[in-house]
């Protein structure tokens, strides 16, 4: 409802008020807009009667859907959409696209549900949003509405410097791809067009890990402090350059650098060679394989990540210093030495899923020996080497198993050793 009164200034001073208007016919009824949605309506102003105006909508759990705005130059409207993967993080964004006004819907700010289409022509929605970082790349745009529509040859806005716009092929959209370790951490990024999409050779990716002990010795002396303290970031832009940032505690970097090799697309620093050398780093010893094992009754499991900033080969060693020996008696007091038997597993694994495994133990179950000082163990394991197709994130397991077979053959050796009274020995014992 309103009301109304009329004001006149005789002076500067005073000021003549007229009665308030109470016709019951004096109301306005607004019904809102779009009051089953959840928007923010913000309008700007500048100088020359310049002005914009937009509408944001959200879904239930407050998340941007859908940016509307005008242009009030060309009597059109601008539309930009969010799509989200099944886990709530947001995987693209469309390019703004025009609408024209037109007698429906007038110079209204709304929302538009079928804005964007799949090459079905069904609304585009998390079903068409790729979520694999080993197969990235969402379903295209149809050319038919929305983005995809205006990004292309059937575009209705070809006049002008219109057509100066580029086609972007079906994929008129940025694109973002995250790890799986729920970190919400981004893993591969995309922009719109085809070339540069998520799914082809421009995509920048990026690779997170933990910085080795040794190489922050070596980058920043003696004097940088645990290696637990710092992380190790590596970024593959859209040229191909691998690039390398050093963090520490407080996510603050402390030194960057390339890395890898020059793309064909760039010019190579010509005293790269001059300073590469190679970098021994222990693994398994490391603080961060230390807090990361997993250990149970039966073997140890431990797993390390690392990363390659350029295609080539690397050598892997791996030995035991000491083999634990479990020490008993016989029946004539005599000692029994029993080493312990493992089964010694390595795999090699990137993103997508193991590469490489190497297994191996430490003795036969044919050959063996419980008489003290007879060396039964040798585990040291050949260096193997692997050729690492690609830079990136990889990861190295190592898993040590006790052999159920051999102790099960320890268990019955010590038994017919060891087992000092016969049955008659115990019932005549208890009988005295």
């Amino acid at each position: 409802m309103y009301r109304v009164r009329a004001i006149q200034i005789h002076d500067p001073y005073i000021i003549v008020t007229g009665p308030w208007t109470n016709h019951l016919s004096n109301y306005y009824t607004c019904d809102g807009l779009e009051i089953d949605k959840n928007w923010t309506f913000q309008a700007s102003f500048a100088e020359e009667g310049k002005r914009n105006t937009l509408i944001n909508y959200f879904d239930g759990i407050g998340r941007s859907r859908q940016l509307n705005s005008i242009n009030e130059s060309y009597l059109s409207g601008l539309i930009s959409n969010n799509y989200y993967n099944i886990d709530g993080l947001k995987v693209i964004t469309s390019l703004p696209a025009p609408y024209k006004f037109g007698e429906e819907n007038g110079r209204q700010l709304y929302y538009f549900p079928n804005f964007n289409k799949d090459i079905n022509n069904q609304e585009y929605n998390h079903q068409d949003v790729s979520t694999d970082v080993c197969s990235p790349g969402s379903a295209p745009m149809s050319t038919s509405s929305g983005a995809g529509k205006y990004y292309s040859n059937q575009s209705d806005f070809l006049d002008d410097y219109h057509r100066f716009t580029p086609d972007a092929e079906g994929f008129p959209f940025s694109e973002s791809i995250y790890t799986n370790d729920n970190t919400g951490r981004v893993a591969i990024q995309g922009n719109a067009g085809d070339e540069l999409a998520i799914s082809g050779e421009h995509a920048t990716k990026y690779f997170y890990a933990k910085a080795s002990q040794e190489e922050l010795y070596r980058v920043f002396g003696l004097d940088v402090g645990n290696e637990k303290y710092y992380n190790k970031e590596g970024v593959i832009d859209p040229n191909g350059q691998f690039s390398v940032t050093y963090k520490d505690g407080k996510d603050r970097i402390i030194a960057s650098a390339l890395g890898g090799e020059a793309p064909p697309s760039l010019v190579p620093l010509n005293y790269e060679d001059e300073y590469q050398e190679n970098l021994t780093v222990s693994m398994i010893r490391s603080e961060f394989s230390l807090n990361n094992q997993v250990v149970s009754p039966n073997n140890i499991k431990m797993t390390y990540f690392f990363l390659v900033t350029s295609p080539g080969t690397y050598d892997f060693d791996y030995d035991i210093v000491e083999n634990p020996i479990a020490m008993f008696e016989d029946c004539n007091l005599d000692d029994l030495c029993y080493h312990c038997k493992y089964d010694l597993s390595i795999v090699l694994s990137d993103e997508c899923g193991d590469l490489h495994t190497v297994t191996k133990d430490n003795f036969n179950l044919n050959s063996w020996s419980s008489i003290c000082g007879v060396t039964n163990e040798n585990m040291a394991v050949p260096p193997f080497t692997y050729n690492f197709p690609k830079a990136g994130m990889y990861s190295i397991t190592k898993t040590l198993t006790l052999n159920n077979d051999m102790r099960e053959i320890y268990l019955q050796d010590y038994l017919s050793k060891a087992s000092c009274k016969t049955y008659n020995d115990f019932l005549l014992g208890s009988d005295s």
